[in-house]
């Protein structure tokens, strides 16, 4: 299977996706953002990507949640500069919505793309809303037992979904190697008709170098430019630098692995 997004697909015998994922490490500054996508685009990647959430909707006020999210909230003027920005840099825009009144403002910004959080997976209010916009959807799928992913799939699909990426994702912040479990990923593709895909939350890029190695069609990646930065997904973020190791290594490993017909090399 296929999916378009603009000029780029996902899927078998396509590049890997590559997702800088923003998400709120702008720290509410849009011209921090602004600057982010500068490096995203510089270094390789495909999209970037952003968290809309309104903290209102999502979170108790006097939770922790409810501040950092309310702290970095950016305006719709903010985000449709932002989008702009992105496409004169040839970067795919994208957010993951946090709650229905974010998923209207991303359908106003006009994304291409829309993420599904490990932890909205069976908010299936938003996963309805979601399905109904025929955009296509990254469905992330940590913290959930594999009839969740079932039932999930059922309502997006019952609802008019058609293009799905599953994403395996371990949702901890960093999350350890002995947890990640990326064969999981074989379950899910061999189980479903969907391109699948990994979330990296590790320290590092290793894990996303193997999950590129055993199938996924897409990879995101917290990004941020420097890990010292205050917030809480910093330390655990690439940096340009890693983010454009990242990227090269990705295109090299997808060179490497060639085909699956065993013959001798030209060069052989």
């Amino acid at each position: 299977m296929q999916i378009r997004l603009l000029n780029k697909k996902i899927g078998d015998n396509n590049p890997v996706f590559i997702i800088a994922e923003i998400g709120i490490n702008h720290n509410g500054d849009p011209a921090l953002a602004s600057k982010m996508i500068g490096e995203a685009a510089r270094a390789g990647a495909d999209a970037v990507k952003f968290q809309i959430v309104n903290p209102d909707e999502s979170y108790a006020k006097d939770t922790l949640s409810y501040q950092i999210f309310k702290k970095t909230r950016l305006t719709f003027d903010a985000l449709k500069k932002l989008k702009d920005e992105a496409a004169s840099k040839d970067v795919i825009f994208f957010a993951t919505a946090g709650d229905l009144t974010s998923l209207d403002m991303m359908m106003e910004l006009g994304v291409p793309l829309i993420k599904i959080s490990s932890g909205c997976m069976t908010n299936f209010l938003l996963i309805r809303k979601a399905a109904r916009t025929k955009v296509p959807i990254i469905l992330s799928t940590g913290m959930s037992y594999l009839s969740e992913v079932k039932e999930t799939i059922f309502e997006l699909e019952k609802n008019g979904a058609k293009d799905i990426v599953l994403s395996h994702c371990v949702s901890t912040y960093p999350a350890a190697y002995e947890e990640i479990n990326l064969n999981s990923m074989v379950t899910l593709k061999s189980l479903f008709r969907y391109p699948v895909g990994y979330s990296d939350h590790t320290e590092g890029t290793l894990a996303s170098c193997a999950a590129v190695a055993i199938g996924a069609k897409v990879i995101e990646k917290h990004f941020t430019l420097n890990k010292k930065f205050k917030g809480p997904d910093h330390r655990f973020s690439a940096d340009p630098k890693e983010l454009k190791q990242l990227v090269e290594d990705i295109r090299n490993i997808e060179k490497v692995m060639g085909s699956e017909v065993k013959r001798p090399t030209k060069t052989e």
